[in-house]
């Protein structure tokens, strides 16, 4: 985490919260509690969110030599794991906290 502007930004990855994807999220935080969050790339195999392929070409032949590489939809691209989604919801109560 690095201090910039009078906040703190950082990048964590919602594969470490649940997402079938890494999903690597940045973060910008000022004026809020810090919590505690889970900083390690997380090990294992995950899905793609983005297709890998520069041309058709590429595809195909990937296709044929690696199989298929299994990608989430547009909706489980966008979804947020709900673990992750609670941690966001308690930094922004935290900032309702100060100002009150």
């Amino acid at each position: 985490m690095a201090d910039w502007l009078g906040g703190w930004t950082c990048c964590v990855y919602q594969g470490a919260y649940g997402h079938r994807a890494l999903k690597a999220t940045w973060l910008y935080a000022n004026g809020v509690e810090l919590p505690s969050l889970k900083w390690d790339r997380p090990a294992g195999d995950y899905v793609r969110l983005d297709r890998g392929y520069h041309s058709a070409d590429e595809r195909r032949f990937k296709a044929r030599y690696e199989g298929a590489i299994e990608r989430l939809s547009k909706t489980q691209r966008a979804a947020t794991p709900l673990p992750f989604r609670d941690l966001l919801l308690s930094i922004a109560r935290s900032a309702r906290r100060e100002a009150a």
